[in-house]
């Protein structure tokens, strides 16, 4: 994400977590203050959503009465294309649900740990796979849906894989179904978009990244075909776990091994 981005996401998030204050002492009511309502009209701040700001903001941990209300108050159906619920551990999930019928979301990360964060299974959190995966096959199977990018806590990767096998076979029949256009040179149809990877298990160091994608930039959004990945230097980072263009985050190579790890993880100094 730009730097521009960033700020514009830091925003838009405090400014709605001052509005709450100025709302309806009884959150769950739904009842938006005029502070509310003046800030909800300006649809644009919303396009990029990340809790880990209203947190900071609040001084407490997000709810999901928090995620239920805020999703609601902005029609986040209709203006949210990235969610990110960074170290919201205390949500269930179950207050997403007002984003079930979007059809603009591109992005929705639950991995709850932040940019360029290693995420582990000892994790402690209560987001549950039970309530939410359900959610995200009402998203990927909604006509004109948008979605690119389902980042998934790491421990729902590794223990939960009978539950998510069949949702990431659906999702990369509908990527494919959609024919998503190559973000590289070629100007061709992705014919190659897996997001069902085959599970990369790392005996010697316990790694696993099962569930992850592997074409599309998780800065960018843009999905490369089999034959632009190398020509654009779109690599996996073992670190952050995620996909990275050379433009949002360049990826390098460990000299003694086939670690790798993009430049804003840092865990590579030599290549």
């Amino acid at each position: 994400m730009t730097l521009e981005g960033m700020k514009k996401l830091q925003f838009s998030c405090l400014s709605f977590a001052q509005a709450m204050t100025h709302s309806h002492k009884n959150i769950m009511s739904f009842q938006p203050s005029k502070t509310t309502l003046t800030i909800m009209k300006q649809n644009k701040l919303w396009e990029m959503l990340d809790f880990k700001y209203i947190a900071e903001y609040l001084e407490r941990e997000v709810t999901d009465n928090d995620v239920r209300w805020l999703l609601q108050c902005i029609d986040a159906v209709d203006h949210v294309k990235t969610l990110r619920l960074t170290h919201c551990y205390s949500v269930t999930g179950v207050g997403l649900q007002p984003l079930v019928g979007s059809t603009v979301l591109e992005k929705i990360d639950l991995s709850l740990v932040g940019n360029h964060e290693k995420p582990t299974i000892n994790t402690k959190h209560i987001i549950s796979a039970d309530l939410v995966m359900p959610m995200l096959d009402r998203m990927i199977s909604n006509e004109g849906s948008s979605l690119l990018i389902v980042h998934l806590p790491k421990k729902w990767r590794l223990e939960r894989v009978a539950l998510l096998d069949g949702f990431y076979r659906r999702f990369n029949r509908e990527l494919n179904r959609r024919q998503v256009e190559c973000g590289g040179n070629c100007a061709c149809l992705n014919k190659g978009f897996v997001v069902d990877q085959e599970r990369l298990v790392y005996l010697d160091n316990g790694l696993n990244f099962y569930g992850t994608n592997e074409v599309t930039c998780y800065g960018c959004l843009r999905s490369f075909c089999s034959s632009c990945i190398d020509i654009h230097e779109v690599n996996f980072c073992d670190a952050c776990e995620r996909m990275y263009c050379y433009n949002c985050s360049y990826v390098m190579y460990s000299e003694c091994c086939d670690w790798r790890s993009c430049a804003d993880c840092g865990e590579i100094k030599h290549w």
